[in-house]
This record gives C-alpha cells, sequence and structure tokens, in this order.
C-alpha cells in the first residue's frame, strides 16, 4: 500500500497521511487535490508527496476518498513557492496553497438532508413538513429546506438535528466544482474554403435576377450565412449567427443536412475583454532612456537563459527596479521585454496594484499581443475566472495581468515577471497567510531563474535601497515620452485661505483652474483618499459623536445611502435626528469625504459633468471600466476619486490634478505616513499632462512646509528618499531592518491584556541558540494598537524587529509550536504579519 502526505487549509502547518486506494494510485500524485475524511467529516486538500512508507500503524491510516483533478493544479514550482511562503509568514502549508488558487477552480462543500429508510416515529409541526417535503422531492440542501418551509435557516437548523437524533434523516456533505467549463452550439463549415466559394457564387447568381426579379430570401440568407463563416475562419454560435442574419435554426439545419456546415457543442471561453474595443499597436520608437533600460533587461534574460542550473542567479542579476517619473513610458519598455520573451516560447506574468487598473492595462496588451492575454482578478465572475484560470493553465494565455494574486498563476515555461508600480501597498495580503506580492515573486523568480522587473516612479524605499547597495540592478527613466514637461504643481497653504475668509473646499488658484479648464474643455482630476461625505458627526450641545459600536472609531455619513458606516467592520445604521445623548437637534457633519466633494463640486460647477471614482461608486461589476471609458471618452469632464485614480492611468486630455487635502495621512502613527504620502502625491500629479498640452497640479494644504510636501512639488524622489531614509536610520526602521507585527484581538480586553504579556513572556525566553547579532530579534510591545478596538474586538500588538525576516520568522514560530493557554483556546486571535506595511 502506498501513502500520501496531504495539506489542509487549516491553521495548523500538518501534513496527515492517507493511503491511496489502488483505483486512484494513477492520478493521486503531488499537486493534485483529493476529498479525505477528516475528523468527522470530509475535507479538501493537496497531495504534497506520495510516500512509500510510515511510521504510523497502518490500521489507523484512513483512505483518500476521491481525487479531484485529472492532473496536478499545482506544479512542482508552485509547490516549492508555498512551503516557502508558510514557513517565511509563519502560516500553514495548506493556507498558503489554498490563497494560490481562485475559489472558482475549489470545490465547494454543500450539506444534503434525506431520508432514512425504514419505518419512521410520528413526528409533527416543522418537523412533518421536512418529511412530507423530503418525501415528495428526495434530498435537498438546508437552505432549499428553509425557503420551502418559510423559516430561517438558524430556525431550521434544531429541527433537522432533532430529526436526525430520531433516526429519521441523514446529513452528509457533498464537494462540487463552483465552476465548469461553458459549452454552445456553434456552426462551422464542412467543405473545403473554395467549394464554399463556389456555392456562395451560385446563390448569389440564383438570388440576383437580371430582370430585376424579387431575390428569393431562404437562398439570400444561406449565401450570408455561409459568407460569414467563410470570414470569419472559426466556428460561430448558432445563436449569434441567426441574431446576424436575422433567421431561424432551421436555416442552419437544411445547410448541415445539404453538407455545406456541421453543427456542434464546443467550449465557450468567458473573456472579460471580449466586449471593449481595442485598438491594435504596434511598438513605439524608443528614446535613448528606454532603449537603454530595454537593453539591460534584454542583457539579464540573456545572462539568465545561459544558466543552467535553476537558483543559481543572484539577486543582483535576476531582479531590476526601472525608476521611471510619471509618463516616461515604462509600459512600452515592459512590451517590448515581453515581445522578447513570447519569441522565445516562454510565458509572462504582470501584476498591477489595483484592480481598477487591470482593464486598462490588459487593453493595452491585448492590442499588441492579442488573445494570448489572459486577466485574472476578484471582480471576474466566478466563470470567467475559471475559463481564464484554465486557459493559462493549459498554455492558451501566455501573458497573465492582474493583482498581487496573479502571482500563482498557472502559466508554463515562467519567463519574466513584472510588478507595475511595485511601491503600492496594496500588493500586500490582510489576510492569512499576510504576504506580499513582490517577496512572493521574488522567490518565484529564484524558483524558476527568470527575471524581475520593478516598475515605479516612487519606488519603495526598501526596493531602492536594495538597488543602490547593488542588490538590484537599477534602471533610470529621468524624463518623459518625446520630452514633455513634467506638470508645474503649486502648494496652496489652506491655512492662508482661512486667513483670507475663504472657508470652502476649493483655494482660489484651484477654483480659477477648474473653470480655466472647462472652458477649453480639458478635463480634471479631483483626488482626496476618504470615501464617504462627513468623516464624524457629533452633537454641538454636549460634544457626543457618533461611534462604531464594535470600534474604537468615529462613524462616516454616507450621503447616497443616508447611512452612517464604520470603514473597518461595515457596521452601519441610520442617523439620529436629534443627539442620543442630551436629545439636542444641534447635530452637526464634519470632515469630508468624496461624497461631500461631488456634491460641492455640482453646487460650484453644474454645468460640469462630474463622476465619483471610490470603492462605492464602483461596486458593481464592470463599473470600473464603464467609468474609465466614459472619462476616455472625454464624457465627463471632472473625476473625483481616492487612491484608484492615483495609479497608473492615462488619459491625454486631463491637464489639471487637484489635490483636496494633502495631509490627511500624514500625522497617522505609522512609520510609514510619509512614504505614503509622498507616493500618493506624485502619483496622482502623474496623471496631468501626459499628452501634448502641459499640466498643472494644485496641492491643497496645512502642512506646506513638510519635506514630503516640498519633494512632491519638484518631483524630486532622490531628495525625499535621502531625508525619509535618515529619519529612518536614526530608529532602525525599514530598510534599515525587517519588521513583523504580532496582533493580538479578543471580546475580552482582559484576557487580551494577560495574552500579550504571556506571549512577551515566551518571546524573552524562547530558545534561541547561539546567535549573530544580525539575526538578534527585538521586541518592541505590547501596547494597544492605534485602532484598539476593531469589530468589537480589542486589539494590542508587538512589533519584531530583525535585520533578517527569517530570524523574525523563526522566533515567532517557536511561539506558534507552544502558544499561551488563551491563544490556544481561541478565547484570544494572534495575526501574524512579516514584512508588515501598516502599524494601525
Amino acid at each position: 500500500m502506498l501513502y500520501a502526505n496531504i495539506a489542509f487549509p487549516l491553521a495548523i502547518d500538518q501534513l496527515f497521511t492517507y493511503a491511496v486506494p489502488p483505483r486512484l494510485d494513477a492520478v493521486v500524485q503531488p499537486g493534485v487535490r483529493v476529498l479525505a475524511p477528516f475528523r468527522r467529516s470530509t475535507q479538501e486538500g493537496v497531495v504534497v508527496e506520495r510516500i512509500a512508507e510510515t511510521d504510523l500503524n497502518p490500521g489507523a491510516i484512513r483512505n483518500i476518498s476521491d481525487c479531484l483533478d485529472e492532473h496536478p493544479m499545482f506544479s512542482p514550482g508552485l509547490l516549492a513557492l508555498t512551503r516557502w511562503m508558510a514557513d517565511y509568514y509563519v502560516s500553514s502549508w495548506g493556507s498558503a496553497l489554498f490563497c494560490a488558487v481562485p475559489a472558482a477552480v475549489r470545490s465547494q462543500k454543500q450539506q444534503r438532508v434525506q431520508l432514512k429508510a425504514g419505518d419512521k416515529p410520528s413526528v409533527r409541526g416543522v418537523q412533518k413538513e421536512i418529511v412530507a417535503l423530503l418525501e415528495a422531492e428526495g434530498e435537498l440542501s438546508p437552505n432549499q429546506l428553509a425557503r420551502r418551509v418559510g423559516v430561517s435557516y438558524t430556525n431550521l437548523r434544531p429541527k433537522i438535528s432533532a430529526l436526525r437524533e430520531k433516526g429519521v434523516v441523514d446529513v452528509y456533505v457533498t464537494h462540487k466544482p463552483k465552476a465548469s467549463a461553458r459549452t454552445a452550439t456553434v456552426a462551422s463549415l464542412a467543405l473545403t474554403l473554395d467549394e464554399i466559394a463556389a456555392e456562395i457564387a451560385r446563390l448569389t447568381e440564383e438570388t440576383g435576377s437580371p430582370g430585376g426579379e424579387r431575390v428569393r430570401p431562404a437562398s439570400a440568407k444561406h449565401a450570408d450565412i455561409l459568407r460569414i463563416l467563410l470570414d470569419a475562419d472559426a466556428p460561430i454560435a448558432t445563436a449569434e449567427l441567426t441574431k446576424q442574419v436575422r433567421t431561424s435554426v432551421s436555416l442552419l439545419r437544411t445547410l448541415e443536412r445539404r453538407g455545406f456546415i456541421q453543427i456542434t457543442q464546443a467550449r465557450v471561453v468567458r473573456n472579460p475583454l471580449s466586449c471593449q474595443p481595442v485598438a491594435v499597436t504596434k511598438p513605439y520608437q524608443l528614446n535613448p532612456a528606454q532603449a537603454a533600460a530595454l537593453a539591460e533587461i534584454q542583457n539579464a534574460l540573456a545572462r539568465l537563459t545561459s544558466r543552467d542550473s535553476v537558483g543559481a542567479s543572484t539577486e543582483m542579476g535576476r531582479i531590476l527596479l526601472l525608476h521611471g517619473v510619471t509618463g516616461s513610458g515604462k509600459t512600452e519598455v515592459y512590451m517590448q521585454a515581453i515581445a522578447q520573451i513570447l519569441e522565445s516560447g516562454k510565458s509572462v506574468i504582470v501584476l498591477v496594484p489595483e484592480i481598477s487598473l487591470t482593464p486598462q492595462t490588459a487593453s493595452r496588451f491585448i492590442g499588441r499581443f492579442g488573445e494570448r492575454v489572459a486577466v485574472l482578478h476578484s471582480r471576474l465572475s466566478t466563470g470567467e475566472r475559471y475559463d481564464s484560470w484554465h486557459r493559462i493553465q493549459k498554455g492558451e494565455a501566455t501573458i497573465v495581468i492582474g493583482p498581487r494574486s496573479a502571482v500563482f498563476a498557472p502559466v508554463r515555461e515562467l519567463g519574466l515577471m513584472i510588478i507595475d508600480e511595485e511601491h503600492s501597498d496594496s500588493y500586500k495580503s490582510d489576510t492569512a497567510p499576510r504576504y506580499h506580492a513582490r517577496e512572493v515573486a521574488q522567490k518565484r523568480s529564484e524558483l524558476a531563474n527568470c527575471a524581475l522587473l520593478l516598475g515605479s516612479a516612487t519606488p519603495s524605499l526598501e526596493s531602492f535601497h536594495r538597488a543602490r547597495n547593488g542588490a538590484y540592478q537599477l534602471l533610470s527613466l529621468p524624463t518623459r515620452v518625446l520630452d514633455r514637461e513634467m506638470p508645474e504643481v503649486h502648494i496652496v497653504d489652506m491655512r492662508a485661505e482661512l486667513k483670507g475668509g475663504n472657508r470652502t473646499i476649493f483655494s482660489a488658484l484651484l477654483r480659477n483652474a477648474i473653470e480655466q479648464r472647462l472652458v477649453k474643455r480639458e478635463q480634471i482630476i479631483l483626488f482626496l483618499n476618504r470615501r464617504g461625505h462627513s468623516t464624524y458627526v457629533f452633537c454641538r450641545t454636549c460634544g457626543y459623536v457618533e461611534r462604531c459600536r464594535n470600534c474604537s472609531i468615529s462613524l462616516t455619513f454616507h450621503f447616497e445611502t443616508k447611512k452612517l458606516v464604520c470603514h473597518h467592520c461595515g457596521h452601519r445604521r441610520d442617523t439620529h435626528p436629534a443627539c442620543p445623548q442630551c436629545s439636542s437637534p444641534a447635530i452637526r457633519y464634519f470632515g469630508m469625504g468624496t461624497e461631500a466633494i461631488e456634491q460641492e463640486v455640482r453646487k460650484a460647477f453644474p454645468a460640469a459633468n462630474v463622476k465619483r471614482f471610490d470603492a462605492d461608486s464602483t461596486a458593481r461589476k464592470n463599473a470600473h471600466q464603464q467609468i474609465l471609458a466614459a472619462f476616455q471618452q472625454q464624457e465627463i469632464d471632472i473625476l473625483i476619486g481616492t487612491q484608484m485614480v492615483a495609479k497608473g492611468l492615462d488619459f491625454p486630455n486631463v491637464t489639471l490634478v487637484g489635490v483636496i487635502a494633502a495631509d490627511t495621512a500624514l500625522n497617522l502613527p505609522d512609520f510609514r505616513a510619509s512614504e505614503q504620502t509622498f507616493s500618493l502625491l506624485t502619483q496622482v500629479a502623474g496623471r496631468s499632462g501626459r499628452a501634448e498640452i502641459p499640466g498643472e497640479v494644485i496641492v491643497q494644504t496645512y502642512m506646506p512646509e513638510h519635506y514630503c510636501i516640498t519633494a512632491a512639488q519638484k518631483h524630486d524622489y532622490i531628495g525625499f528618499y535621502e531625508q525619509e531614509v535618515a529619519a529612518r536610520g536614526v530608529l532602525r526602521y525599514p530598510p534599515f531592518s525587517r519588521v513583523a507585527r504580532l496582533l493580538l484581538r479578543g471580546r475580552d480586553e482582559k484576557s487580551v491584556i494577560e495574552a500579550a504579556h504571556a506571549v512577551l513572556n515566551q518571546l524573552q525566553h524562547s530558545p534561541v541558540g547561539a546567535i549573530s547579532n544580525r539575526d538578534a530579534v527585538e521586541i518592541l510591545g505590547p501596547a494597544p494598537a492605534p485602532l484598539s478596538k476593531i469589530e468589537g474586538k480589542f486589539r494590542w500588538h508587538f512589533l519584531l524587529r530583525s535585520e533578517t525576516a527569517e530570524a523574525i520568522s523563526q522566533r515567532v514560530q517557536q511561539l506558534t509550536a507552544e502558544p499561551p493557554p488563551a491563544i490556544k483556546s481561541n478565547a484570544v486571535e494572534l495575526m501574524i504579519d512579516i514584512d508588515a506595511t501598516s502599524v494601525l
């Protein structure tokens, strides 16, 4: 009997050994998903290795129930990558594996309720209704039963449990795919092209009479159908064909009987980009800086190709950082580098920071590379994700574009990975395992022996520091393409505006600039990185503030829904007409979000076409594409947005960017606050003046003297880097160290505090053996987190600091191996964030 070790998506990092029954021996291999009995149910897991023998008692080893894949879903490279992730980010291998594939290609569990055979005791009420339904319809899911009986699922569960205890029903779990391939009826030509052309000519001659007689419709439509299929040179869905010719399927069946066409079932790919018009492009002539950068990338690719052993390359030869100002033509460099990779028969993964960027980026790549491009992101439908993933796995798509999860795309022969806007914190996952796509891409490029190209106008301090120290190869694009000027940036001190009597959200300079652009029919972007209408609501009589009942923060008022919303836990409720504390009607709304900006803009500029672009306005499927397409076609004059408008978008007619409040995040208790503010200002400023018309940027701030704002005004990344890195060096924050955050949270504050001190004791006294200064781990905390309560749970945290992330991971692994009792009992949650990007 042979065995297999299986990883399940559990919190504990442990493999479980199962026997492989003879019927599954041929298909159970590393990388396939299987179903196996686990505890009192059946679970989906991944086979990570086959073994010939085990030390376990053979009688205690259970069999694998079924295999879900004909071919491995995880390649050896992805198995190795996820094993590294589990060690580095201190998670289980199963969790890492299951975060690497989209839910659309996994199975879903479903409970089924069925009647047991034999005599049944008498039942009444709801239980009797359940039995009657099962007798009439056979097995049903609990949700189906709840809908038919007319009670909630919560109230139905005890009824089903009671019937189960009486031996009346049985409940079992099935595993079914969440999605499957879609098929459609298609028509294709059954004869040679010459024979079809001859038949079209005959039908045309037959239907076109010289005496001006009326054309016979059937023959004319026969000719039209054959002509469409001949021009397409590919099968066409019968529904589409009958729609084009305005006929019925019976006409197609006639042509099939006569032997001209064949009608079959074929797989249909659900392509999320198929309906978008795409302009075909050819490679542009590069300027000297672009050509030099491309030459260095090609040299790196050539060096890697010449190496035989995987993993032999150093970071310096494999990882390149392309630092180019906004509008410098980084994307064109990417595409010309990709062309070389495709010629060698290899594949490319391109990561973008925001889902909103995916359609625009994909359209540019499709215009150059056609159907070889696939997109992967969470806004696709389940079917679209299923089809995209399988196209990639089969090698039908060789360029993959998507946000951070696309780093796991199952491409064949990976030749190049590109991370655009590599500085973005959206590349960091906020759920376990809390991976950073840049670090994962770095490891995957090492395993695949391929190049990794990082691109940004504002590289993260860590990446630029590594490039300065020789770990990465630094490439530079210091000017915009076609020698276009960088936009002129004006800083407006809103304190002076206030002293001058201007209490509106628009400085005089910004208001005048908007009016001028509207007259010239040029477009405007207004940026505020805060959604909603009013950021807090309070009583002017007693000082009461509307706060979230679950979190230690104020609620944000949303005008469209007329609701108070917590942006951390999602709690929402109606506003109070009077103060709930003192009954005063003096309720006031303060602070501004994008909803309020939209209202003020519409009042100030009633003739302008205004649209908001934030998480609320783009919640519907395809809303991103629709808004950006309307802006591209100049149907929108003023686009108001959060950080979604700051990254990577390219609109030639935008000549003015207005930053409503530049300091919203500058004073947050986070060591990255200045870096994030500088990046956002520089990136959003880069949306202006990207074509022939010069651009202008107006930044409104109450802190005009801050170095990150003055550096953004000058487009001076190097100047900002020098000041910020000096400040970080004094405090030994990244890039001079690696940091991890341990967050403890629970509903009882005393339990959380006790668990935090137990963690401290364990960290301080855990055996570490002989260590060097490089591997020493500094422990800061515990202390209450800046956001001390979220979702009804109190939060305390630690910051661990060391010169290597591996040293931190090893120390935390010792903690997770033997956690304190409160954590072991799940009374307190422990969240581990290696390479933390936020400490809020």
